[in-house]
């Protein structure tokens, strides 16, 4: 594939559930979505120096991996919403936070915090999906959506495999009980404020572990659960941690098809 530069990194710091920070030939840091490994797609998130508010750097950045040569870049306007778009209706931006294609020409991106992206390929159909998701999101379905999507284009969700990416973790993730009673029924979501090693703004809260709930939402949607690759790396954590030379807390995650989308049934 051309500009498969983002997979030749060095693996520098594993973050868990396939996911590393390694570093390109040109030493930049860069999260790969290792998970993705055999699919057909490639899985990353951008640089710190890249400002992942601004399309005009994202597609600049994107030009030097040469991979915007006979593609697109896909991108959404956020709102924490439960709607998943077609890439080839995109015009500029529009308001959902998920995305999808069969096309070996779209570029898929979003922007993450300490929300989650969700990368979902299947290698079967050369089908891809990314997911801006986020504990909103996941209470309205944004998940079950996305994979509805899919199907509509003919996947089986059984044969989807899932990259869930470094997020806000059950350590940092300090919620109310308006928020704790919507994940209560999800074995090991909400969990006792005892477990928040950060600093607590409330005597009521819990803490919250959005990986727990977006696996148990791709699991609804018929995901086999072993296809499903979780980051245990903490956003915040990361950030904080000088040591680590993070990517910046707020990055672009982008999923690129590969030559293997190609060849359909191969």
């Amino acid at each position: 594939m051309r500009g498969a530069a983002p997979m030749a990194v060095s693996e520098d710091i594993d973050l868990g559930g396939g996911f590393i920070l390694g570093r390109t030939p040109g030493k930049e840091p860069l999260i790969v979505a290792t998970a993705l490994a055999g699919t057909g797609a490639t899985g990353f998130a951008s640089p710190q120096h890249i400002d992942a508010r601004l399309n005009a750097e994202a597609s600049a950045w994107l030009s030097h991996l040469d991979l915007m040569r006979a593609r697109h870049m896909r991108g959404l306007d956020q709102v924490h919403s439960a709607s998943c778009v077609q890439a080839a209706a995109i015009d500029g931006e529009i308001a959902a936070d998920g995305v999808w294609t069969t096309s070996p020409h779209d570029l898929l991106i979003i922007r993450t915090a300490d929300c989650a992206a969700l990368w979902l390929v299947d290698p079967q159909r050369g089908a891809l999906a990314m997911v801006h998701a986020g504990w909103r999101g996941a209470a309205d379905g944004i998940i079950e959506h996305t994979i509805a999507a899919l199907r509509s284009g003919g996947t089986d969700p059984s044969d989807l495999v899932a990259a869930i990416g470094p997020h806000i973790g059950p350590c940092c993730f300090e919620v109310g009980p308006e928020v704790a009673a919507r994940f209560a029924d999800i074995p090991g979501a909400v969990r006792p404020q005892s477990d928040l090693t950060a600093s607590k703004q409330r005597s009521d809260s819990s803490s919250l572990a959005l990986g727990a709930v977006l696996v148990r939402g791709l699991v609804a949607a018929g995901v086999a659960r072993d296809s499903i690759h979780v980051a245990s790396a903490c956003t915040r954590c990361f950030c904080a941690s000088p040591c680590l030379d993070p990517t910046g807390c707020t990055t672009r995650s982008v999923i690129a098809p590969g030559t293997a989308r190609n060849k359909r049934g191969a």
